[in-house]
């Protein structure tokens, strides 16, 4: 038996005092007109409110006067959806019994998203078949829609994804949210990868509605392992093997996973901050590959680094595993093959041409700070700081530096790509770049933050780069890093640095923290984050801060509303 588990949501019901009576639609005239006494029934409370939060159930009890007394073989009860609470017709039975007593949320619930549901309640007189009927309308708030959503190590081939809600201005944890929702979505025998979360028109939808009759929300939750790519509805969680990205593929020359059958993907990359129009990337056995749905639709096709460059013959060049996406204009990626940088563009004319030919790459304009055409340059990692800002850090051969390149695009109105370099700084010979492992460059501040295995460092920048150790603000004791990343919250308004972290000796499953950082833009310190910045007028304020669940591998923000 498949076990269901249920969302927390808030429900309110209200009852609207009214009752419809002697139906002709549910009366069948047999002949028969030997007069009976009717037992008459009403209900006793007009007005029926259900306020807060409940868990796993939602419970009706009506309180009903029978007339001529209650017989319970007289009558059946039967609860059910209706379309408006002026109407008898059935979206769907939810109970026959005199008490509705049901799980909310789960694949099989018929109250599975937020909205508003018409619930009849109808008794019938079994002798008479004279129905009565009682409409409630039911408003549902969804608590885990919205918020910050990871995706966790549970073990060496095992994740779950957790949830950082913001509901009603407050921040509450929930965990195992794939265990929760008892989704089908395979999370055992499998290695995570990555997870992202952005508007998607072609968000997977069962048979374009919900069990309910209500329509999906058009939003994306697609979740990388090393045996598939999936996607999962992000109302719910649920799964279904039609929703395996392998679908969005046009092109037919990837190797496919000789037991599954499905595209296995390496990395993917989103620009969900752009909600306008999407464009993700994703990187195949060392292609990248381009996927959008905004103006041209194109679903995943050719290798973007296979291409056709101005009046010469095609060809394709080994792409690195990191770019700078430009908002929905395109992205910044590094040609391994010929160490160059190479811009891929994403207008509507460039994707019409794409889709009866080849991507089209023009070189970059010279620059002011550095070649981007360096044959000594190799890339480490390169990445976005906004939407249209990014930057790059590499390796000259020649003179054994690292070197961080800043970059943005010159039309800040995202119309078109003119990409111009803004800097070019040369790391101390004393700092280890090399072991460097994760990247975060703040937003609106002019520090870039770095983190090894086990050690922090902040870098500031301005005419030249310095660096300050500060392990010490952020680390706990015998923990190393799993991520370190900017994050922008658009309510309220400000850029975090978050880090996850996570004991080797703890409990498997439950050793990793995930904390969010504010920056002091004069030292550029951190301090761990507080939500709300100032208490409520009831106290609330917490530090952001959570733990017991799984080695941290990818966070972003859920807002599908």
């Amino acid at each position: 038996m498949k076990k269901i588990h249920t969302q927390i949501i808030r429900l309110t019901i209200l009852f609207f005092g009214w009752t419809m009576l002697f139906l002709p639609a549910c009366i069948e005239d047999k002949g028969n007109y030997t007069l009976h006494d009717l037992n008459e029934v009403s209900l006793d409370t007009l007005i029926v409110s259900y306020g807060g939060s409940i868990g796993n159930t939602l419970t009706i009890t009506p309180i009903l006067t029978y007339s001529l007394g209650e017989d319970s073989t007289a009558f059946s009860y039967k609860w059910y959806l209706t379309t408006s609470a002026s109407t008898t017709d059935s979206r769907g039975t939810l109970s026959t019994e005199k008490v509705l007593n049901i799980v909310t949320g789960g694949e099989e619930s018929l109250i599975d998203v937020e909205g508003t549901y018409y619930i009849m309640f109808q008794v019938t007189n079994i002798q008479t078949e004279v129905c009565y009927y009682f409409p409630y309308t039911l408003k549902v708030e969804d608590r885990m829609q919205t918020g910050y959503i990871m995706m966790c190590e549970t073990g060496a081939d095992s994740f779950d994804l957790e949830l950082i809600s913001l509901y009603d201005g407050k921040l509450t944890q929930y965990h195992s949210i794939l265990d929760y929702f008892g989704s089908s979505l395979p999370h055992t025998g499998v290695q995570a990868r990555d997870m992202v979360c952005f508007p998607d028109n072609l968000s997977p939808k069962l048979n374009d509605t919900l069990p309910n009759g209500k329509t999906p929300k058009q939003f994306a939750l697609w979740i990388v392992t090393d045996q598939y790519a999936n996607r999962v509805r992000v109302e719910d969680y649920h799964y279904e093997p039609a929703y395996n990205i392998s679908y969005q593929w046009l092109g037919n020359e990837i190797p496919r996973d000789p037991v599954s059958n499905e595209i296995v993907v390496d990395k993917i990359v989103s620009n969900s901050s752009a909600l306008s129009g999407l464009k993700l990337y994703c990187m195949v056995n060392g292609d990248w590959y381009f996927y959008n749905y905004y103006g041209v639709m194109m679903l995943f096709y050719q290798p973007v680094n296979y291409v056709r460059p101005d009046k010469t013959p095609a060809y394709r060049y080994t792409p690195s595993p990191y770019l700078f996406s430009i908002g929905y204009l395109g992205a910044l990626m590094f040609n391994e093959t010929d160490n160059r940088f190479e811009i891929h563009k994403a207008s509507n004319a460039e994707l019409s041409k794409a889709i009866s030919g080849l991507f089209q790459t023009k070189r970059l304009d010279m620059g002011a700070y550095f070649d981007w055409e360096n044959p000594d340059y190799s890339l480490i990692y390169m990445g976005n700081r906004t939407d249209m800002a990014g930057f790059a850090v590499v390796y000259n051969r020649s003179t054994t530096e690292y070197e961080l390149l800043q970059m943005q695009n010159a039309n800040q109105s995202n119309t078109t790509i003119n990409i111009q370099q803004l800097s070019r700084l040369v790391f101390p010979a004393s700092f280890d770049v090399a072991a460097v492992k994760y990247w975060a460059y703040h937003q609106t501040q002019p520090y870039l933050y770095c983190a090894t295995d086990d050690r922090l460092f902040k870098v500031h920048l301005a005419t030249t780069m310095t660096i300050e150790d500060i392990t010490e603000q952020v680390l706990p004791v015998g923990h190393k890093f799993s991520l370190l990343k900017s994050t922008y919250l658009r309510f309220p308004r400000k850029t975090l640095i978050a880090a996850a972290t996570y004991d080797p000796n703890g409990e498997i499953g439950k050793n990793g923290e995930l904390s969010f950082y504010s920056l002091n833009a004069t030292t550029g310190n951190l301090t761990l984050a507080k939500h709300p910045s100032a208490p409520t007028s009831d106290g609330y304020q917490i530090n952001m801060q959570w733990g017991g669940f799984g080695k941290v591998i990818s966070v972003d923000y859920k807002q599908p509303n």
